[in-house]
């Protein structure tokens, strides 16, 4: 796997690192033992290679920021798919889409999401089922830019259930998402990303 377009980008009070990764996920080992059976078992080779990536990420990014990787601490996976460790002196969220990783770091607790604009096909469609009243009057009015709006909007919500902690449908996320929410929409190689925080 070969890396390009690492980037630290700073958003509000955390630092998001981001990467963009080329070729199939390599055969060595990762920790915890929990991570690898994960990532092995993983059928589809794109989805391997994204989650094989964002943890190699995590381990560059906390030897950065803590002088320690992940082979120091206790990560482990909850019942409801995040990964934690509540004895590291810092919190995580990792996201990946197409082929680019990111992983936040900060502080507190934080959540994180990054979407490949590409993936939002069927727009108008997606809005109606995310969007809250407002926030929809809000897409049409914007029409050309209201898909880079909803890319945003998706973002912040999800960035907000990572940081709930909550798995569920995404669709019974209402307006306001978060009072501590930024997002925005990044560039990484040649393809555009929307790019949120919650904390």
């Amino acid at each position: 796997m070969e890396y390009s377009c690492l980037d630290k980008i700073p958003m509000g009070p955390a630092t998001v690192w981001v990467v963009r990764f080329d070729g199939p996920a390599p055969v060595y080992p990762l920790v915890p033992i929990q991570r690898e059976w994960y990532v092995r078992n993983t059928q589809a080779p794109l989805l391997r290679a994204q989650r094989y990536a964002v943890w190699h990420l995590l381990d560059m990014a906390l030897n950065e920021r803590i002088g320690t990787g992940v082979e120091h601490w206790n990560i482990r996976r909850e019942s409801n798919g995040m990964w934690i460790c509540p004895e590291m002196p810092i919190r995580f969220s990792l996201s990946h889409s197409s082929n680019v990783a990111a992983v936040a770091l900060y502080e507190h607790p934080i959540g994180m999401d990054l979407q490949a604009l590409s993936a939002f096909t069927d727009p108008d469609r997606l809005a109606r089922r995310i969007l809250s009243a407002k926030e929809y009057r809000r897409f049409l009015s914007l029409k050309e830019q209201g898909k880079l709006y909803l890319a945003e909007r998706w973002s912040a919500k999800e960035a907000t259930f990572k940081y709930r902690g909550m798995v569920g449908d995404i669709s019974r996320q209402s307006e306001p998402v978060c009072a501590e929410t930024v997002a925005e929409i990044v560039r990484v190689g040649d393809e555009h990303f929307s790019l949120a925080i919650a904390y």
